[in-house]
């Protein structure tokens, strides 16, 4: 709270002065005690106990989030003297397995008839460690394309939905563009991002 208040005042000193002023928010990360918020967090894969993990990145399904993200968007737009708004991370970093099932039918992906029938966690965990240990490169390519496109839905969706009329713009890994945590500068472009 302290922080949008500070956002509040500074637009206000900066439509006064006549001086452009954007704002930002963290996305899908949460800083402090995350496991007290309220929210889904994303899943990773664990090499050293063969293990899933959530870590401090909120998945992108989580819809409380969504509608969080497009209400400051919406709270932002609405402020004079903001004149762009920015969004940072907005990936799910080394997470993202809790989407193994939907990326296996999306990419129409044969897998063996024991990891068809086995428990999602299992699929979960099979996936993760054959991520984590680069053991098929055109499976890695496969969902590092997959991630950042379902990145860029959601960003399109939250961007539909509180309709702001300022540039947006992103933080995007500059390392392999951020592909291998989910993100791709075309796809964001595409999804309604101004720059990136």
């Amino acid at each position: 709270k302290a922080n949008l208040d500070m956002v509040w005042e500074y637009a206000e000193e900066s439509r006064r002065r006549n001086v452009s002023y954007g704002a930002y928010m963290l996305t899908f990360l949460v800083g402090g005690d995350y496991l007290k918020t309220p929210y889904d967090f994303t899943l990773a894969y664990d090499r050293k106990t063969d293990r899933l993990k959530t870590i401090r990145f909120i998945s992108m399904a989580d819809p409380k989030r969504q509608h969080d993200i497009t209400a400051i968007l919406k709270r932002l737009g609405a402020t004079p003297g903001i004149r762009y708004i920015g969004m940072d991370y907005v990936r799910a970093n080394t997470g993202g397995l809790e989407f193994t099932d939907e990326f296996l039918a999306d990419m129409e992906l044969d897998v063996p008839e024991a990891l068809r029938v086995a428990t999602v966690d299992t699929r979960r965990r099979w996936l993760g460690r054959q991520l984590a240990h680069d053991t098929d490169r055109r499976l890695q390519h496969q969902w590092d394309w997959w991630r950042a496109h379902r990145v860029s839905l959601v960003v399109k969706g939250i961007l539909d939905e509180a309709k702001v009329t300022q540039p947006i713009w992103v933080f995007s890994l500059g390392w392999k563009q951020g592909h291998q945590h989910g993100q791709d500068p075309r796809m964001l472009d595409d999804a309604g991002v101004s720059f990136n």
